[in-house]
């Protein structure tokens, strides 16, 4: 059985191989001795009785299976950086570890020459903020035209609190960037730079990456608005590490994602606290809105996740009633936001928020009202 030692040098290490804990204690020599724990369940308590800046994590010999268990204990732990260590890596576990939470990934062949460094730079650079982590919201759209874009936009300035860190859009529209082209927004960086990064993604990097429309409102801008003429190519493939850095960084990301695959929209719910499905009140709309529900079901997404919004709604008029639309979208829950056309299309003419140029109209309360349920529905408390 592994002995735990008691030097609290900011360091513990939580491994079964006898190998792998004289290895860790070899390269962490000039740092002093980490405590060791044998599993999950003891690193938890150890790091309840004193959070530390840093935790070492064997995850062989089932690395998928550690890293699924780990992630909950990241979340939980926000003030620790963890570092995974592993006898075999590949880009899908190197992704894994990365949206769990984990800072590194350190090939247990390199411990001697690699893990001083990093613990070093960890240690250094530790995570110094309060509270939980953030949560995300991914905007989806069933249509061209339904308004997605001004749902997301308006939704993520709505989630800031008074006195609060700044909410985060992310836009991922790269056909027209209409999301920057909403705020006025121009830059030379956008969430493709954070998307092609190669090096350590962390939420100072992010945080250096963004747009500031506002005190509580930044944005990472589509390749769209970087370079209209010559955009960069998102690589969808790299936004799980990214989603997971950004909620770092912010206690509540907006997605918007009007234009993606059903697997890429998959993907960003599963890694979301919530997915909203926007649409309106049309035959299209509606089967298309519960076709993508079923989709998303289907690859794995919970379904209780998932809200429909009907944005530019109002009683009268319409081709399709309440009733019917909530029966053909088998009763799934169904937020409204009620029809402001005039006052949604000065904002967008003048590049302002709802909340600043028509405070009391009808889409902003309910765009309000909505970012008020999420809150209550995720618990976000870090500032």
């Amino acid at each position: 059985m592994i002995q735990q030692t008691t030097v609290n040098n900011g360091i513990c290490l939580m491994s079964r191989e006898p190998d792998t804990v004289q290895a860790v204690t070899g390269a962490l020599e000039a740092l002093g001795t980490p405590r060791v724990s044998e599993d999950l369940g003891a690193l938890g308590q150890d790091l309840e009785q004193s959070v530390q800046p840093a935790a070492l994590v064997d995850i062989d010999p089932d690395p998928t299976g550690t890293l699924a268990r780990l992630e909950p204990l990241i979340t939980r732990f926000a003030d620790t950086r963890f570092v995974v260590l592993c006898n075999d890596s590949n880009r899908e576990l190197l992704l894994e570890a990365m949206h769990a939470g984990a800072r590194h990934l350190v090939l247990k062949e390199g411990l001697s020459s690699e893990l001083a460094g990093v613990v070093r730079k960890v240690l250094g650079n530790g995570h110094t903020g309060s509270g939980s982590i953030g949560s995300v919201v991914t905007v989806l759209s069933a249509g061209g035209g339904v308004g997605a874009t001004t749902v997301a936009v308006n939704l993520a300035r709505e989630l800031h609190s008074p006195g609060g860190a700044a909410s985060l859009l992310i836009d991922l529209d790269d056909c027209y960037g209409a999301a920057g082209a909403y705020l006025g927004l121009q830059g030379s960086y956008g969430i493709v730079d954070a998307l092609s990064f190669e090096g350590e993604l962390d939420p100072e990097l992010i945080r250096s990456t963004v747009m500031r429309y506002s005190d509580e409102l930044h944005a990472l801008i589509s390749p769209v608005t970087v370079s209209f003429d010559q955009p960069k190519p998102l690589d969808l493939d790299a936004l799980g590490p990214v989603l997971a850095t950004c909620r770092r960084a912010y206690p509540w990301v907006v997605v918007d994602a009007p234009r993606v695959p059903l697997d890429v929209g998959a993907g960003l719910a599963r890694d979301s606290e919530t997915t909203l499905i926007v649409c309106q009140l049309t035959v299209k709309d509606l089967r298309v809105a519960r076709s993508m529900r079923l989709g998303l079901t289907r690859r794995g997404v919970d379904g209780d996740q998932i809200i429909y919004v009907v944005n530019r709604y109002h009683r009268r008029g319409q081709n399709v009633s309440l009733d019917d639309a909530q029966e053909t979208l088998d009763g799934g829950p169904v937020h409204l936001v009620r029809n402001d056309y005039g006052r949604v299309a000065t904002s967008h003419n003048f590049g302002k928020l709802l909340c600043e140029d028509s405070p009391r109209g009808p889409a902003r309360r309910d765009l309000e009202k909505l970012a008020q349920e999420l809150r209550e529905d995720n618990h976000v408390t870090r500032v």
